[in-house]
């Protein structure tokens, strides 16, 4: 009788690991479609967040874009997309400079 019972018990464990990987499987289907619609909400939350701890800075964005002039404006902003492109590609060549000329050469501290 005993194995018998014992029999019944692993049985039923088996049926219920594979119910519970079907689970995970439907689960993680039913995540995947809610998947892109939680990334644009995170985006847009993140995007809230930092207007809400940085709001002197976005105020002083919108004076600045009523005062200057919007073709001055544009053409500020080709230059900064310019310079920013440009660090973009000369910042690894600035860090390996860096760590070679500089990395063992740190001032020592006087006791």
């Amino acid at each position: 009788m005993m194995g018998t019972s014992a029999e019944n018990l692993a049985t039923r464990r088996r049926e219920l690991i594979a119910r519970c990987a079907e689970q995970r499987g439907s689960l993680h289907l039913q995540m995947e479609r809610w998947r892109s619609s939680l990334s644009v909400h995170n985006t847009v939350y993140a995007g809230l967040d930092y207007a809400k701890r940085h709001q002197f800075w976005i105020l002083g964005a919108a004076i600045a874009i009523v005062v200057i002039k919007p073709r001055r404006l544009r053409q500020w902003l080709q230059t900064g997309a310019t310079a920013a492109s440009a660090w973009r590609s000369i910042a690894p060549f600035v860090q390996t400079a860096q760590r070679y000329f500089w990395h063992d050469k740190a001032p020592q501290r006087l006791h």
